[in-house]
């Protein structure tokens, strides 16, 4: 019996082709998500990355076909980042409510948690004027997470409301975002002992927004 060589092994060619376009996604998804920081919301488009990694915007679009499924990409990315240390901490335990709020400021100031938390914001702002898929993906992905600060917030504030609670967790949450120049991977930015005063401020400040009355 003759073996047709040409298609004797059809899923191994298969599998190549395979990789190879799951690493241009991966590529494209690493790009967009370089380029999102760099230039937010406003300013970004599928253009815009096609110009940045030298391609066509078809190129992009076969494999993200609009804006809004690339945004969508980012969010999910982070979703998976996040997910390991979020789940990792909120399973320590403390011997009081006060210690276990000081640890979660820390967690928010220092943890890998923060890599996203400009992009989600960016895309929150603008949701209002996006598409229902993708208000969806930005609820999805912090939702458990704010519902564990409030946790957290909770037995710390019992004179506010759920809503009132919610809120509070989420400016802690955005405040700690606009401290990026005390995140540890920019040792560039200021010297060691200024960093660390200044780290030792935002986590003060965070603190009095929690416990305020």
């Amino acid at each position: 019996m003759k073996t047709d060589k040409k298609n004797s092994h059809p899923s191994k060619a298969g599998s190549g082709v395979y990789r190879k376009g799951k690493e241009k996604k991966e590529l494209i998804l690493k790009e967009a998500i370089n380029l999102f920081s760099l230039v937010g919301p406003s300013e970004f488009s599928v253009r815009s990355l096609a110009n940045r990694l030298g391609t066509k915007t078809s190129s992009i679009q076969h494999y993200f076909p609009s804006r809004t499924d690339l945004m969508c990409a980012i969010v999910e990315y982070y979703q998976e980042l996040r997910k390991p240390y979020e789940d990792d901490f909120f399973e320590l335990t403390f011997s009081n409510d006060v210690e276990r709020l000081d640890a979660y400021i820390n967690f928010i100031l220092k943890s890998q948690i923060r890599s996203g938390i400009y992009i989600y914001y960016a895309l929150l702002a603008e949701a209002v004027t996006s598409t229902p898929e993708l208000i969806k993906s930005i609820k999805k992905g912090f939702s458990d997470h704010l519902n564990r600060a409030c946790g957290i917030l909770e037995p710390l504030t019992p004179q506010l409301t759920k809503e009132q609670r919610m809120n509070r967790a989420v400016f802690i949450v955005s405040a700690a975002d606009g401290l990026k120049p005390f995140e540890p991977s920019n040792p560039d930015i200021m010297p060691d002992v200024g960093k660390h005063q200044l780290m030792s401020d935002a986590h003060t400040y965070l603190r009095q927004i929690a416990l305020m009355p």
